[in-house]
This record gives structure tokens, sequence and C-alpha cells, in this order.
């Protein structure tokens, strides 16, 4: 009993510290949540950016740049480029929107379910183990206590035993062996229950952790997505052993990835920081179309002013006003400069990487899964020591001599205590 008691106290620091670590899981759950919003939110504001670039190039063409080409010839519709600047703005905000948005937002919706359902089931595990565990100490408390009074109550020899500890005792005792061996016994019970399911959820836990957590994820996306595995280990190649596609091993070309591979690529490259990534990469396109496009602006700008420089013309002053609203669409592609600095720096390794480790390898692995094998490990032995001393009480039936002994007083006592007479009362003469 005294052994079980003991017991119990890891099963508590266990607990406290499992629970520790599944705060751990939804803080870094919630902390992916929020680098994603980030995401999703300055890739909207670049989008949205991208869009009122479309917007002023087009109304800058229609608005100055016919109107200069129908009233000096030397300037003619064609010399600016308004379609090529178009579609340059188009390719950026393709990639903004599919290799940006739309990926970082369904990531985001499958990690709020997650997260919605850590927070709803977080605090049940650890109450119902603190219930029980609790609801056990005490009955084994109550068990040790009587059962003590009852085996140390001293015998009529002695004579040091008070009136009424006798009854007392026994009292004690049966009740603390009725709860024991009733409600103790359906306790025991359902606390071997959760211990198989935390036995069972730890196996899980060790699959996912032993060896590689990195290869477990990417393994599990494959699988559900019939792709072929990444290998965490090797710079994010194809892995030899689910490669449907190629023999070598190489990955593929990012050209060539479905969207279920680039999320692999993507996890992939967090989790080593190797490899290419596919965030930078579209932010790189991005960029690289803004930069033409500004070309094209500036070059268009370099001939209006050479015709302003070098002509006398009456249409000069028209000349001089489409310049200055030339930098209309300019300043509105200068502007994203913003957008990408915060993009680039949202999506650097550094920054998610530190993210993932306190997911998945301190919260889920180094913290979670010791406690919990610590928590159903305790607890069985707990249970055990319990179960024996419940045994050997039972076995032995230790209560009984005194049990006897004790009613063999109590009658002397109450026989002592009452008038000698017949049957009817009477005092003998």
């Amino acid at each position: 009993v005294v052994l079980s008691l003991l017991l119990w106290i890891p099963v508590f620091i266990a607990n406290t510290n499992m629970e520790t670590g599944i705060d751990t899981i939804a803080g870094g759950f919630q902390n992916l949540i929020d680098w994603l919003e980030d995401g999703a939110s300055i890739s909207a504001s670049l989008n949205l950016t991208l869009t009122r670039a479309a917007t002023a190039n087009s109304n800058f063409y229609a608005s100055c740049v016919l109107e200069v080409a129908r009233v000096v010839p030397e300037l003619n519709g064609s010399n600016y480029p308004a379609h090529e600047i178009e579609s340059h703005i188009q390719t950026a905000q393709t990639e903004v929107v599919e290799k940006l948005f739309v990926t970082m937002e369904d990531m985001r919706a499958v990690l709020i379910e997650s997260t919605n359902t850590i927070n709803v089931y977080r605090n049940y595990p650890s109450t119902l183990i603190n219930v029980l565990a609790s609801t056990m100490i005490f009955i084994t408390l109550w068990f040790a206590v009587g059962t003590t009074l009852y085996f140390f109550t001293p015998d009529r020899e002695h004579s040091l035993r008070p009136a009424g500890v006798g009854q007392l005792s026994r009292r004690a005792s049966r009740c603390s062996c009725w709860m024991m061996f009733s409600i103790g016994i359906l306790l025991v019970a359902a606390f071997i229950l959760v211990c198989a399911v935390l036995n069972l959820l730890s196996t899980v836990m060790a699959d996912m952790c032993v060896p590689d957590p990195n290869q477990f994820l990417q393994r599990i996306i494959a699988q559900a997505t019939s792709t072929s595995m990444l290998d965490a280990t090797a710079n994010c190649q194809e892995s030899m052993l689910m490669t449907s596609r190629f023999a070598d091993g190489y990955s593929l070309p990012m050209s060539q990835l479905s969207a279920a591979d680039t999320i692999a690529y993507i996890l992939c490259y967090y989790q080593t920081c190797t490899g290419e990534n596919t965030y930078a990469k579209a932010l790189n396109l991005v960029n690289e179309n803004r930069l033409v496009a500004i070309d094209l602006v500036e070059d268009y700008q370099s001939k209006l002013r050479q015709f302003i420089n070098e002509t006398d013309s009456p249409e000069i002053p028209r000349v001089q006003q489409c310049l200055v609203d030339s930098f209309e669409v300019l300043i509105v592609l200068l502007l994203l400069i913003g957008d990408l600095e915060g993009l680039a720096g949202l999506v650097s390794c550094s920054r998610v990487n530190r993210i993932y480790f306190e997911l998945f390898q301190d919260g889920l692995c180094n913290q979670t899964l010791g406690y919990l094998v610590i928590l159903w490990c305790y607890s069985i032995m707990a249970l055990l020591s319990l179960m024996l001393a419940m045994v050997l009480y039972r076995v032995w039936r230790l209560d009984f001599p005194l049990d006897a002994k004790l009613q063999e007083e109590d009658q002397e006592q109450t026989e002592k205590a009452l008038p000698k007479g017949g049957e009817d009362g009477l005092v003998l003469s």
C-alpha cells in the first residue's frame, strides 16, 4: 500500500509535464497559424498592389499614351508596351495568388481545424488522470488507515484499549474494505483501460518520433497523395524507397511539381533548411517581372524626355504631363518592394524551422512522448502494487482472528455490565 502511494507521486509529476507538452504543441500550432495569417495578409496586400499597378497601367495607356500618339506622330502608341507590362503584372499576380496566398490559406484552414480539436480536448486527459489518481490515493489511504487501526487495536491482555475502540476500528476497516473491493476495483479497471489507451497513444507517437519525425511526415504526405516520398536526410531528394517516377532518386524540377509535391517540398525545406524554397522562388519570379515592368516604363519615359529635349513641338506641355502621369505606374511598381521584403523575411527557413522544432521535436517528441510513457508505466506499477495488497489482504484473511477476539471481548464486557438474573430479568437471591 505504501509503495502504491509513493508511485502516484511521479504520476502527478508526469501528468503535469505532459500537459505542458500538450500546451507547447498547441502553442506551436498557433504560431504556425499566425505565421500563415501574416503570409496570407502580406500576399493579399501584394496582390492588391499589383492590381493597382495593372489599373494604373491601363489608365495611363488609355488617357495619356493614345492621346499623345494621336497629336504627336513621333510618339506612336506602340512605343509604350502596355500589353507586355500587363503580362508581367499578371504573371506576378499568378505567382502571388497560386504559390503564396492559396497554399498558405489552405494550410491555415487545416491547422485551424487541428488546433480547434486540440483546444477542445487538450484538458480532458490530464483532468481525467488527476481525478482517477486522486480518487485512488484517497481510497488507498482510507484502506491503509482502516486496516492499520484494525490490526493494531490492543487486545484484552494489554488493557490499553479505550471503550469503543474495537467497534470503531472494525467499522473503519469494514468501510475501507467495502470501498476498496467495490469502488476501488471499478476504478482500478477504469485506470487500466486509460493506461491501455495511453500505451497505444505512446506507441503511435513513438512511431512518429523514432527514428526521425521529419521522415515520418514525408511518408504520410507521400501515402496520402500517392506521390514520391522525399528524403529529408538527403537534401530533399526523392527517396529510393517510394519513388514511382524515377529510379535515380533525384528530385523533380519545380516546374513539374504538382500541388501535393509542392507541399512536400515546402515541408522538407523548412525541416532541413536545404533544397529550394518554393516561396522564395515565387517571390523572386514576382520581383523579376516587377523589374521588367519598371524597365519598360522607364524606357518609355526616356523617349518622352528625348522628345521634350530635342523638339520644339507645341505639344510639349501635353507630353510633359504624360511624363508626369507615367510616374503613377512607376511608383506603384516600386511600392511592391515593401511587401516583397516583408514576405522574404517571413518565409525564411530560420523563422519557420524554429516553429517546426518547437512543435514536433520539442513539444511532441521530447516533452509529451517521454512523460506519457512515464505516466502510464508508473500508473501500472501503482495499480499492481495496490492489487497485490488487496490480494494479500483477502488471501491471508488477517482480520478474522482479531475480529473473533474483539467480538469475544465485547461480549464479555456486555455480560459484565448486565445484572445477573433469570430469563424474566429478576435478580436472583
